[in-house]
């Protein structure tokens, strides 16, 4: 994507944004906590970012901001409407994993359950919102920390199922 020089600066608001960083993120409006994994770096979302006028980006936001920051920039900004379209950064990183991030979003994360119980509470909520989405998926839970160190069964997720 690339933007005209004629602008003072762009903001891009109404995205869904992903980039990889080793960086605590400082984003305007973040209310939430991105806890670092062990590894060196992980993903960060944003729903808007300025872009200047060499074309480089100036700030990331975690929600698309109101029309006072159009305001705060000046008449020189020219605002894009992203209609909620996924923006990724140029993949010059071919290890990126990218369909690794889209994968696991649409799977219960179970790293850091410390029981049998705590996973199910886990599936049972992201059961209720995802209605409709066919099987559920689960990954990252480790039962050698859980009481007993047992695999879940089948018989547990029926228990949750049967709470329906």
């Amino acid at each position: 994507m690339t933007f005209s020089a004629t602008a003072e600066q762009t903001l891009l608001t109404n995205i869904r944004g992903y980039h990889y960083t080793t960086d605590v993120p400082e984003m305007l409006g973040s209310t939430e906590r991105i806890a670092k994994p062990p590894r060196s770096g992980y993903w960060a979302s944003f729903g808007a970012m300025l872009i200047g006028d060499d074309g480089r980006i100036k700030q990331l936001y975690a929600q698309t901001p109101g029309r006072d920051l159009k305001d705060a920039h000046g008449a020189d900004t020219t605002v894009i409407d992203g209609k909620g379209h996924t923006v990724l950064p140029g993949l010059i990183d071919a290890h990126a994993h990218v369909l690794s991030l889209g994968q696991r979003r649409q799977r219960v994360d179970l790293v850091g359950t410390r029981s049998v119980n705590e996973a199910l509470q886990r599936v049972a909520s992201f059961r209720d919102n995802n209605a409709g989405n066919g099987w559920i998926l689960g990954r990252g839970w480790n039962q050698v920390l859980w009481p007993g160190n047992a695999f879940p069964s089948a018989g547990d997720l029926d228990e949750i199922e049967s709470q329906r």
